[in-house]
């Protein structure tokens, strides 16, 4: 946990989903990822998903939870929409 607060937001465009050598196809050229660590990730997997985003913003300082909602006290382990 190197910051422990969020530090920024983007919106979710796609969710891809796929063979990882399918979605290795669709996303190499923006995935943030080589292929070496990309294929070490996806080892024996038969299925993967790759979310596509758009509008990314870091805030200029990181924010505790409780100042984006008063209902979020912990971090989610997966995800959660915020309204």
């Amino acid at each position: 946990m190197p910051v422990g607060r969020v530090v920024g937001e983007f919106i979710i465009d796609d969710i891809v989903e796929g063979t990882p050598s399918e979605i290795w196809e669709k996303t190499k050229e923006s995935a943030g990822i080589d292929q070496i660590d990309y294929l070490e990730y996806f080892y024996e997997k038969d299925k993967g998903y790759a979310i596509s985003i758009s509008n990314p913003i870091l805030y200029d300082e990181p924010k505790l939870l409780k100042e984006i909602s008063k209902n979020i006290n912990v971090a989610p382990q997966s995800f959660r929409y915020i309204y």
